[in-house]
């Protein structure tokens, strides 16, 4: 299969991060119709308007933040569409490189999604998704210890 090659809008803060553009184009090739819109938003399943801003993204590991705070969203149990939650779990899967089940993205929505705890975040990921540094904090989202219930 040819692979697309997606380049950033020339007026946009971060069209000249090679990093950035790689990780932008492995997300197009992955299959969904993603693509950037005018808005410098990274549209990852359009119809359920899946998407996070490029703006502020000016590395890989903002990348991923950003994938854990946003996309996270579309695998929790109270968001959950039996249609495209499992294709999300297998993009976050894919792009992040680790192989989550809806249960591990259910806490990590809890203690990341729509940006909460955002060094938290940074330091799980720096520690290669070490799944102990997010099982002692407090969900945010849920309100209740999604880790625990749902993956012991």
């Amino acid at each position: 299969m040819e692979q697309l090659q997606l380049n950033l809008f020339e007026d946009k803060p971060n069209k000249n991060k090679p990093e950035i553009q790689m990780l932008i184009n492995k997300a197009v090739n992955f299959g969904f119709k993603t693509f950037v819109n005018n808005n410098n938003e990274l549209i990852i399943i359009p119809e359920i308007n899946s998407y996070f801003r490029l703006d502020d993204v000016e590395t890989e590991l903002d990348f991923k933040c950003k994938i854990l705070h946003w996309l996270s969203y579309d695998c929790a149990s109270n968001h959950w569409d039996k249609r495209w939650s499992p294709k999300m779990i297998n993009f976050i899967n894919y792009m992040l490189d680790v192989d989550w089940n809806q249960d591990v993205l259910q806490a990590i929505y809890c203690r990341f999604g729509n940006g909460l705890n955002h060094d938290l975040c940074i330091k799980f990921i720096q520690s290669n998704y070490d799944l102990t540094l997010i099982q002692k904090d407090e969900c945010k989202n849920c309100r209740g210890d999604c880790f625990n219930e749902r993956t012991n």
